[in-house]
This record gives C-alpha cells, structure tokens and sequence, in this order.
C-alpha cells in the first residue's frame, strides 16, 4: 500500500478546510443573524475542528521546517508590531480577528516561503479540479434542495434573494474564490471553445452567488484574460450587454434590493473625518470595523501595514505575470500559477468593498499559494542564470582552447 506523502497530507487537509461548509449546510449551522434557519455553530465542535485540522497542518509544517527567510522575517515582524499594537487597543471583535488572521497568515506564508519544495504543485491542481466539479455538482444540489424541499442556502431570504455558495455554503467566499478557478483553467486550456466555457460557468455561478461584488470582480477578470483574444473579448462583451439588457428589471431589483447593503459599505467613509497622524501611523487604531478590507486596514494597522499587503499582492501579480509569459502552456505550474494570479486579482478588487481577511478560508489560499510561486519563480530564476553563467564559461573555454 502507498504511503501518503506530506503534501499529499497537506493538501488533503486544506481540501478539508474548503469543504467544512458542507457540514454547515446540511446540519443548518451558520449566522443566524444572516441566514434566518440557521443557528449558531456549537462552540465545542467548531473549536474541535479547528484544533484537529488546523493541528495537523501547523505539525506537518513544522516538520518540514529546515529555515527562515530574513528578509520576510523583518517584514512579518513589522505586521506582528502593528497587529499587537491593534490587538491590546481595540475592544471590536472583527478587527481582533483581523489582527489575528495577520498573525497568522503572516507567520503561514513565511514559513511556507522559506520551505515550500517539499509541496507538490500536481497536488494543489488535483484538489483545485476536484473543487470545481464538486462544486459545480454541490451547486445542482443545493438548488434541487431549494425548489423541491425550500432548503435555504446561507445568507439567503424567501421571495427575497437566494445566493447559493456551493461547498463554502458562503456565496461571498464561493464569490471571491471564483477567479481562482478560472485562472486555472485560463491558463491549462488554450482552445478557444474551453476558454470561453470557462468563462460562461464562472460568469454563471457568479451570478447564483448573488454578489455584486463577485458578479463585478469575474466578469473584469475574464476581460482581463481575454484583453489579448481580441475575438473573445468582443463576444464576451457583447453577450453581457445582451443580457444585461434583456435583464435590466432584475438588474434594477437587485440594484434597489442591496441599497442598504450598500449604504452599510459606504458608512465606512465617513471615519476618515476622525484619522489623525498617530492613526495613519498605525500606532493608534479607530478601533472602528468597516466592510471596505482596504479601510479596515486603514484605519486599525495604519499606512505600513497597508503598504505592505498592497506590496505583497503586486508582488505576486508581477512573480505570476513573468511565470506566465515563459511557462509552456501545458505545464502544471502554468495552470497553478493562473489560479494564484486569479485569487491575487480578486482580492485586491475585493477589497474594495469586502474584507476576506476575514473569510476562511480565502487568504490561507492566498498565502499558501503566493509563497509557492515567490519561491519557484526566484529558483527557477537562479537556475536559468546558471546556466547562462555556464553556458558563457563553456564558450570562453573553447575560444581559449
């Protein structure tokens, strides 16, 4: 019998991670404060699936852990400052848990960035292509449950709005996760019919999700992989012109059905009358919780931390934009990599509106994914220049000889 190995341990676990959401939905366990037939989670039970699962990923971790990285040492240790000086002044609950998350999802990628070579890159794309079909099966699921028995997704209202989040049972997760999917497979299929497949079920599901926000952030995102298809992209715009018009009276519902989702997101401006300089230097948080992960950001870490996690998700646009244009287009790590440019780009749009920071499990993807293509890219960029090194010696050689 086959031993599993650690990374397929690793992301056997981070599959079980993503699918917790099924048990949320058949055992009606969620925010009831949103989702009307749900209850809240039993602490015990949520705690216990936190300890065993994320346990089990920070032991296999540290076992592979061999050494550090400096460089980001000195930089998690600035987000550590910040997030401590956060944590013991604040009193709000989500911004405590968005200082936390910083912890540790700083602390996550540092030390995968520092040992990421023992992760299979085929095993993440393994698990990204069996989300997505059983994604889409779930999503079959959930709306044969609500026409036939009138099971509720979450977040979801009678005669009011249905938003289905598939395994997540979350649309807002399933919604920023999307482009994910989509970048893996813009970038493992290269026929025209695929792509533009592809880019129908992700405009599809967005739109079953429910989210404005997930519904902008994928259709910008396929025009952005579809900007040098000059065919696809005419078409694809065309479409979405054709059915926004022939659906404008929905468009206008939900428009008018979210107003006051809206109104709540932009409520977060307002605080910016109250910013000084203490504040903008992260030494003082507002102590103030606003659904724009970009304020949020803003107004509890200040200037650098929000400096730094713009930094670092550029950076990893610009590792993924090199990995692309040299990669072969049936290469696993191409396929990989379009899904962590997808992730990258939804985040940062996403956080405009949404703060994911807090939707488990969105940035442990962002953070895990990001650190493997830092570190490939920067090895597969040494190895190259070695063999230019060499490559230059051998011809120096024979010139002499």
């Amino acid at each position: 019998m086959k031993r599993i190995s650690a990374s397929g341990l690793f992301v056997l676990l981070l599959l079980v991670v993503n699918l917790r959401g099924i048990f949320g939905y058949i055992l009606r366990y969620g925010e009831s404060a949103t989702s009307p037939t749900y209850q809240a989670f039993p602490l015990n039970w949520f705690l216990l699936w936190r300890v065993v699962v994320g346990g089990l990923m920070a032991i296999i971790i540290i076992c592979k852990m061999k050494k550090i990285s400096i460089h980001y040492t000195t930089i998690y240790l600035l987000v550590l400052l910040f997030s401590l000086i956060c944590i013991f002044q604040t009193e709000s609950f989500h911004v405590q848990g968005a200082a936390r998350c910083m912890i540790m999802y700083g602390l996550l990628f540092l030390v995968i960035v520092s040992n990421e070579s023992w992760i299979k890159i085929s095993h993440i794309n393994k698990s990204i292509e069996f989300m997505a079909a059983f994604g889409l099966l779930f999503l079959l699921y959930q709306m044969y449950q609500y026409h036939y028995f009138g099971v509720l997704p979450a977040h979801s209202h009678v005669n009011k709005s249905i938003r289905y989040g598939s395994f997540y049972n979350d649309s807002l997760v399933l919604g920023v996760l999307l482009p994910m999917f989509a970048g893996y497979f813009f970038n493992k299929y290269q026929k025209p019919f695929l792509l533009l497949l592809t880019a129908v079920i992700v405009c599809l599901v967005a739109v079953l999700t429910g989210t404005m926000t997930a519904m902008g952030i994928v259709f910008l995102y396929v025009v952005w992989n579809f900007r040098k298809r000059y065919g696809l992209l005419l078409f694809f715009l065309c479409a979405n012109l054709v059915l926004a018009i022939y659906f404008i009276d929905q468009i206008k519902y939900l428009w008018l059905f979210k107003s006051g989702s809206i109104a709540g997101h932009l409520e977060g401006f307002s605080y910016f009358k109250e910013l000084g300089a203490i504040n903008l230097a992260g030494l003082s948080p507002l102590n103030e919780f606003t659904e724009t992960g970009y304020l949020l950001f803003l107004y509890n870490f200040g200037v650098p931390v929000l400096l730094i996690i713009l930094a670092f998700h550029l950076k990893v646009l610009s590792v993924c934009h090199a990995i692309l244009l040299k990669d072969a287009p049936s290469s696993q790590m191409r396929a990989f990599t379009g899904a962590t440019e997808g992730l990258t780009i939804s985040v940062l749009l996403a956080n405009f509106n949404l703060p994911p920071i807090l939707f488990p499990p969105v940035y442990l993807m962002v953070v895990i994914f990001s650190a493997i293509v830092i570190k490939r890219s920067a090895n597969t960029t040494f190895r190259r220049n070695s063999r230019i090194e060499t490559n230059l010696h051998l011809v120096a050689l024979e010139k002499i000889v």
